[in-house]
């Protein structure tokens, strides 16, 4: 058994103490590893915040040149079926790409993931799908997954809003 040396103006009353006690020399060098992996996560999330900012960018540029190229390069100022269901998807990529660039900046800022947001990107995300999907060509069974994900996706937000809705009724 290891021998356990007090601290010279503390007591060892309690499991805790003793265990505090027994582990202390390593303690220096847990502080070190974990600033070590906060610096290292702040990196990471500024590169990711960078990426995220500049496939923001290229969507909204794919947007741009797409609405241009069907609302004012075209013979005729309608919009057919196809170029709609295009510009659709191109802007909700755009929200896709702000949405996380929202949810890295946060986990930067706060340090924490928020899983009410993470749902809303998804949700985007599936929506996005839907538009894109060709109802005639896809097989039944994957039109179904979809519809299951969608179902699964809008129980999970409400349940996450409910929960976050409950914990603030209970500060107040």
């Amino acid at each position: 058994p290891q021998q356990v040396r007090p601290m010279p103006d503390r007591k060892i009353d309690s499991p805790s103490d003793q265990q505090e006690a027994v582990h202390g020399a390593a303690r220096p060098a847990l502080d070190w590893l974990g600033r070590w992996v906060r610096g290292f996560e702040t990196v990471v999330v500024v590169i990711l915040l960078i990426m995220i900012g500049l496939v923001t960018m290229f969507a909204l540029g794919q947007l741009a040149r797409t609405l241009w190229h069907e609302a004012f390069a075209g013979e005729t100022l309608f919009i057919g079926w196809g170029a709609l269901v295009e510009l659709l998807g191109h802007t909700l990529s755009v929200l896709i790409a702000l949405e996380l660039l929202i949810v890295v900046y946060s986990t930067l800022a706060e340090g924490t993931i928020q899983v009410q947001v993470m749902f809303e990107v998804a949700i985007i995300a599936v929506t996005r799908k839907i538009l894109l999907l060709d109802v005639q060509e896809d097989e039944p069974l994957h039109l179904m997954g979809v519809a299951l994900l969608v179902v699964a996706l809008a129980f999970g937000f409400w349940l996450v809003r409910r929960t976050r809705q409950r914990a603030e009724a209970g500060k107040g």
